[in-house]
């Protein structure tokens, strides 16, 4: 809904700054830890005084990205790495608004400081069986949304199961249509630095309407068994039906706004977790102390970092537009690495089909608009939009959001929410879908048939930007620009003792730099590419390119043969410091960095992992031909084995059977179904 917390006075004062200190300085040389280190001091010496005086006294320092990379990784980052100058932010506070205008104004004039700004306030800005997906009589009472996106008939495409990043308020982990839905999380203040996967809730209902939008658990009465599916449908449906939520919760408790640096923070973990899309149903417009960067001059903004840190790992990133009915997008949806996103509404008013309250209240008055539109953004549904809420809590009243009705009669946990933060989403979910049918596409390259594919492609305007997008035909081209097979990037962890597979080129990329979840530490989590190069993948940070063992396939039909149903490959991970089940034995004593990742072809064995072995699913890795049904000409059988004394499973094609044995993967040895091998013959689909 982008809407503000709260509109007093006092919360549009910024008492903080976001500092970059150039790293290498002659005079008062100074690191972000030696930053922190001496504002904390009560007794520092002459030299920390005088940095301290140059700082202008601030009361506190904190870091920027709370979650700190060891040295090494660092090191692999490299020097002029976007994520390794986030690392080098600090945050000063200075108790007073008055001091941190006038500390402002001084950093800006100072040769050690690389950049510096406020840290202002934001604003929240195949047909499936879910009962609240079937069309009703009235707009609030159904999911019209993605009828009107057209994502029926794109579904019978494609469902989606990529990687989305949710920054926003948490989410109700417990809610009986998103706990299915696997992910990681991230909480803003929720603790130590390291502890990222503590539960990312928040008692507030607008991340839980958003992250619903996106992939909320979706019933499909034809799937076979096995597959993904909820055992009852119940509720609504999500735009990317088996899309990974990784929630990265950016509020802090007490504070009735969104500050600069937990956004910043969360957008960068998502990226560091290896997020294929991230929704930033929130936004910054020019007021509570925050003036939107100029990413062309002051490229080591902290906002502007984190924006390029997403492009280098080929991120799409789908941002609200704002909700004050201005000539003016919110940052970052004004960036144009972005896809601006406004709201219509399912009728038309007095500007047509675009959302325009008739009694507005505050800033809450309707969609913004503005050149932002007119060149990289787009509209999707966001007034009265339905879909999962915090269970009893109407958490804006003035929008119609909550779970109590406000016109809608959907039943306890399911409700209505009007802005720009829901219309989002509905993209976001799209380019998740995108993603799975082709994860080799760029991040411009999705942008660009988002756009191209809307209704209004033909003579963008300012109002509505290229229209609302055309979910089947983006899917379909997405689908058809290159042939359905993708590679499954093969790796290895030397201290995890673990091997990884991925179909994500950002997922590897995570591995590869170390920070991708679930980890014990980032010192100890980097892979390393096994198999055959991919020329073509350049997200892959300093190294040559991804690598390969095998190829499967990114769609659940195979073009040849359209009636035989593809298995989804089930990417499951424990590490050590999870839980382990009665009378389980334990690797970690010996390997205190273990993380084993499990993939399945059945849901049901799954399940079974996950309630007796303390297993997590993280998502699906692409597709395979079913075990059991005759083997197609230049396939090899995909072998799953495990290694009782690193606690480790792996699989690989069968080819590499007795190279895996010598390396002690000979238990519970069991075939998966079939795969193409990476240097073999393979079809032209």
């Amino acid at each position: 809904m982008s809407a503000r917390l709260s509109g007093s006075d006092e919360a549009q004062q910024f008492t903080q700054l976001l500092l970059l200190y150039e790293y290498g300085a002659i005079e008062d040389p100074a690191v972000a830890e030696s930053i922190v280190d001496v504002v904390a001091k009560v007794d520092r010496t002459p030299a920390e005084t005088r940095l301290f005086e140059r700082l202008q006294r601030p009361a506190s320092a904190s870091f920027l990205i709370p979650t700190r990379h060891p040295a090494n990784l660092r090191e692999r980052l490299g020097a002029d790495s976007p994520a390794e100058f986030l690392q080098r932010y600090v945050v000063l506070e200075f108790g007073r608004a008055e001091a941190a205008r006038l500390a402002l104004v001084a950093l800006k004039l100072d040769r050690n400081v690389k950049s510096v700004s406020p840290n202002g306030a934001g604003e929240f800005s195949v047909s499936p069986s879910d009962p609240l997906f079937v069309t009703a009589s009235s707009p609030m009472n159904y999911q019209w949304g993605l009828h009107a996106l057209g994502m029926p008939y794109a579904w019978d495409l494609a469902r989606g199961h990529a990687y989305i990043g949710h920054v926003d308020s948490g989410v109700q982990l417990d809610h009986p249509d998103l706990n299915y839905r696997p992910q990681f999380s991230y909480s803003f203040d929720g603790g130590s630095p390291g502890e990222i996967t503590i539960p990312a809730t928040f008692p507030r209902g607008h991340g839980t309407h958003t992250a619903g939008i996106i992939a909320a658990s979706t019933s499909n009465p034809t799937a076979q068994n096995g597959y993904p599916n909820p055992p009852t449908p119940i509720g609504v449906a999500g735009t990317c039906w088996h899309c990974t939520l990784l929630v990265a919760r950016v509020v802090v408790t007490g504070i009735p706004a969104l500050p600069v640096a937990a956004v910043v923070a969360g957008m960068s973990w998502a990226v560091d977790s290896g997020a294929q899309v991230i929704n930033v149903s929130l936004g910054f417009p020019p007021s509570g102390g925050f003036q939107p960067p100029n990413c062309a001059s002051d490229p080591y903004d902290a906002f502007c970092l984190v924006l390029s840190f997403a492009s280098s790992r080929q991120v799409v990133i789908s941002a609200a537009a704002g909700n004050g009915m201005n000539p003016e997008v919110q940052f970052p949806a004004s960036d144009s690495r972005t896809i601006a996103v406004g709201a219509v509404q399912s009728y038309a008013g007095d500007r047509g089909y675009l959302w325009t309250e008739e009694n507005p209240i505050g800033d809450f008055r309707g969609s913004n608009w503005g050149s932002p539109m007119q060149y990289w953004g787009v509209v999707a549904p966001g007034r009265d939009v339905l879909s999962t809420a915090f269970t009893n809590d109407d958490w804006f009243p003035q929008a119609r959001c909550g779970d109590n009705g406000f016109g809608s009669n959907a039943g306890i946990g399911y409700g209505i929410c009007t802005g720009t933060s829901m219309a989002a989403p509905f993209v976001s979910g799209l380019a998740g879908i995108m993603r799975s049918a082709n994860p080799l596409l760029s991040a411009d390259y999705i942008r660009a048939l988002i756009l191209l594919t809307s209704s209004e492609a033909s003579a963008p305007n300012q109002w509505v930007g290229y229209g609302m997008p055309n979910g089947y035909i983006a899917v379909w081209v997405a689908l058809n620009s290159a042939n359905r097979l993708t590679p499954l990037f093969a790796l290895y962890g030397p201290y995890t003792r673990n091997y990884f597979y991925t179909t994500a080129p950002q997922m590897g990329s995570a591995a590869v730099i170390g920070t991708m979840p679930p980890y014990v530490s980032t010192a100890f989590n980097w892979y390393s590419a096994l198999g055959t190069s991919v020329p073509e993948i350049s997200v892959f940070p300093r190294t040559a390119a991804g690598a390969r063992r095998v190829m499967g396939f990114h769609h659940p039909h195979e073009p040849g043969q359209p009636n035989v149903e593809l298995r989804p490959l089930l990417r499951l991970s424990f590490k050590c410091g999870d839980p382990l089940p009665p009378g389980a034995t334990s690797v970690c004593a010996s390997y205190p960095y273990h993380v084993d990742h499990f993939y399945s072809t059945d849901y049901n064995e799954a399940q079974i992992y996950v309630s007796a072995a303390g297993y997590k699913i993280d998502g699906i890795e692409g597709y395979v031909y079913p075990y059991g049904y005759a083997q197609p000409a230049n396939t090899e059988a995909l072998i799953r084995a495990y290694n009782p004394a690193v606690d480790d499973h792996a699989i690989f094609p069968q080819s590499l059977q007795a190279s895996m044995a010598s390396q002690g993967y000979t238990v519970n040895v069991t075939t998966l179904g079939y795969v193409y091998r990476n240097n073999g013959i393979r079809p032209s689909y």
